[in-house]
C-alpha cells in the first residue's frame, strides 16, 4: 500500500469524523432525551425520582472520574508508548539498513505506521473524552 492512500484513508477517516459527530450531536440535543418527560415530572411520582434521573454528575462508569475514562487513558498511555518504541525501533532499523533498499523501505513504513497509530490514539482518546463528557 502506498504512503498516498495511506494518508488519504486517515484524512478520509479524520474528516467522515469531524463532519459526522456534529450533525449526530445537534440530532440528539434537538429531540432531547427519551426520559425527558419522566424525569421533569413535578408531581412527585417515584419515577422522577429514579437514579435514571439524577443530574449529580457522581457516576462512577460515565463521571469526570469513572472507570471508562480512566479505563481509555491508561489504554492510551500503553498504546502511545508502544508506539514511540516502534519509532524508536525503525529509527534504530533505518540507521543500521546500510543502504539495503528492502530494509530501508521496511524501517519507513515501521517509521509511518507508527506515526498513524500516535494519530489514532489521539483521534480514539478525544473521540472517548468526547462522548463520555455528553452522558
Amino acid at each position: 500500500m502506498s504512503l498516498a492512500k495511506i494518508i488519504s484513508s486517515v484524512l478520509a477517516m479524520f474528516l467522515l469524523i469531524v463532519l459526522v459527530s456534529p450533525i449526530a450531536y445537534a440530532a440528539s440535543s434537538t429531540y432531547g432525551g427519551i426520559y425527558d418527560a419522566t424525569c421533569n415530572d413535578t408531581t412527585g411520582s417515584k419515577a422522577s425520582q429514579s437514579s435514571v434521573c439524577k443530574t449529580d454528575n457522581k457516576d462512577n462508569i460515565t463521571g469526570p472520574d469513572g472507570i471508562i475514562l480512566k479505563a481509555s487513558k491508561i489504554i492510551a498511555y500503553i498504546t502511545a508508548f508502544a508506539a514511540i518504541i516502534m519509532i524508536m525501533v525503525g529509527g534504530l532499523r533505518y540507521i543500521t539498513s546500510s543502504g539495503d533498499s528492502n530494509a530501508l523501505k521496511s524501517a519507513r513504513d515501521t517509521i509511518i505506521y507508527s506515526v498513524i497509530g500516535l494519530v489514532v490514539i489521539v483521534v480514539a482518546q478525544a473521540l472517548v473524552t468526547a462522548v463520555v463528557s455528553r452522558l
